[in-house]
């Protein structure tokens, strides 16, 4: 019979979905229950999964919104739902997610026959009401992936399902993608959907503010090894997209005042930066050290104390910084915090070379060779820039003593200074230029004289009677 035939899409199940039969089966179980909301609610669960009858057409619904299938839920079903929800704990609401993702993956390993839209719908309730029966359990999801880690259908499941609270806050999403997709991140066939997911998230929310203090080292440089070290896990395409997001993510890591935090990020950035890296890695490093030096202070500190065990790596940060002078980045680094950077590291360097220690290697030596470079870069720096405030200093004296020199006299007819001029025949000049701001001032005057009264008077007729009134 046509009429029986199962309902070709979820549109049409949800269609013909009756919602008072539903109605009408928990509130029998209200009577024969009435103190055990959990029973209820998984009850619906179940009433309202045989209901829909739709096999998923894959574990994660890429294709669809990411709030499908909630999103095509009525608004009579999604009230059957939330009345049963707001009377269940907190406890009994983690209860009612873990029942519901357990039915999922109970479906995710049947013929594709079978469906579990029904356990989505009120799994997607349920984080919806409350984020935190995920956001405080994530390492026991995390153990639930590495336990079905060769069933990649079971493991796309939880990822779905964990996943579900980001959709409404950026933190708990970020808290789920680096506690639950990053750790599988090398997994081939958890990979794309993990970073597809982050795209998603950070589309859903641009405004990165939501994120702040989610995100520290520990998360972000696992972040940047994916996406800038070549021959990792990662297929090419998949890196690609993870590198078109990494500065997103160092925005959400600096966070609201990246002043005060970018310091902590400097010595893993500078551990990395070795002779051996990759040149797209290489250009990234000294990106971001010349960043953390020019906006956090800090990090000169930091670097100090890094020194003498990252001699390699400061060699090439120093030699960047020599190659550079001048350049945008480099130019806004403080020259004064560089300069006694540089003066340290060649004391430590002195004493290195006074004890014998490290002299031996490639670092030290190209320490010693930059340092003194940059210093002497430095040196003539500091010495070309004086010479435009001396010359400053010195006209500023002389229009002062002219100044003087024309006020004690009364005129400047009458000046020692006149008298100079006049005897070696360059009175013409400074006449020449007293004459052009007079004439400058006259015709200044002339046009105020004439405009500004018809400016004040169109004032007046536009105002009206309001500024009469006044």
């Amino acid at each position: 019979n046509e009429s029986h035939s199962p309902p070709a899409t979820l549109t049409d199940a949800l269609t013909d979905l009756d919602e008072e039969e539903l109605q009408a089966e928990l509130t029998r179980s209200k009577v024969e229950l009435p103190a055990s909301p959990f029973t209820w609610a998984r009850s619906l669960a179940c009433a309202l999964n045989n209901r829909i009858p739709v096999p998923e057409p894959e574990p994660t619904l890429w294709k669809h919104p990411h709030d499908y299938p909630l999103c095509l839920a009525s608004k009579r079903l999604r009230n059957i739902i939330e009345s049963v929800l707001a009377k269940a704990s907190l406890l009994e609401l983690q209860g009612l997610f873990d029942f519901c993702l357990h039915m999922i993956l109970r479906v995710a390993d049947k013929d594709p026959g079978d469906g579990s839209y029904g356990y989505r719908i009120f799994l997607q309730a349920i984080v919806r009401r409350s984020p935190a029966v995920v956001r405080d359990n994530l390492d026991k999801y995390l153990e639930l992936v590495k336990k079905h880690q060769n069933k990649s259908r079971r493991c796309l499941c939880i990822l779905w399902s964990v996943g579900q609270v980001g959709h409404s806050d950026l933190a708990s999403g970020l808290l789920v993608w680096f506690s639950v997709m990053l750790p599988v991140l090398g997994v081939k066939s958890l990979s794309a959907y993990a970073i597809c997911y982050l795209e998603r998230l950070l589309v859903l929310h641009p405004k990165p503010c939501a994120g702040y203090g989610v995100l520290g080292p520990q998360e972000l440089f696992p972040v940047l090894d994916f996406a800038f070290m070549p021959n990792n896990a990662l297929q090419p395409q998949l890196q690609m997209q993870l590198l078109d997001l990494y500065p997103k993510l160092v925005v959400l890591a600096y966070g609201a005042e990246p002043e005060m935090v970018m310091h902590t990020y400097f010595p893993s950035f500078l551990s990395r930066l070795t002779v051996s890296c990759p040149p797209r890695l290489k250009i990234e490093l000294l990106r971001s050290l010349t960043e953390c030096l020019r906006r956090d202070w800090c990090s000169f500190s930091v670097w100090k104390k890094l020194y003498t065990a990252h001699l390699e790596q400061s060699s090439i940060l120093l030699r960047h910084l020599l190659e550079n002078w001048g350049t945008p980045a480099v130019a806004k680094v403080s020259t004064e915090h560089l300069r006694r950077t540089a003066q340290d590291f060649a004391a430590t360097n002195a004493e290195l070379l006074a004890r014998g220690r490290c002299v031996d290697t490639g670092g030290f030596v190209a320490c010693t060779h930059v340092t003194a470079d940059l210093l002497e870069k430095l040196r003539r720096h500091r010495a070309s820039s004086r010479w435009p405030r001396r010359l400053v200093l010195v006209a500023s004296l002389l229009v002062a003593l002219c100044a003087c020199d024309v006020h004690a006299h009364g005129s400047y007819q009458a000046s020692s200074t006149a008298l100079l001029l006049r005897g070696a025949n360059l009175e013409a000049a400074p006449q020449e230029v007293l004459a052009s701001l007079s004439r400058a001032a006259t015709q200044a005057g002339r046009w105020a004289r004439e405009t500004v009264p018809a400016c004040c008077s169109r004032a007046v007729a536009a105002a009206g009677p309001g500024v009469r009134w006044a």
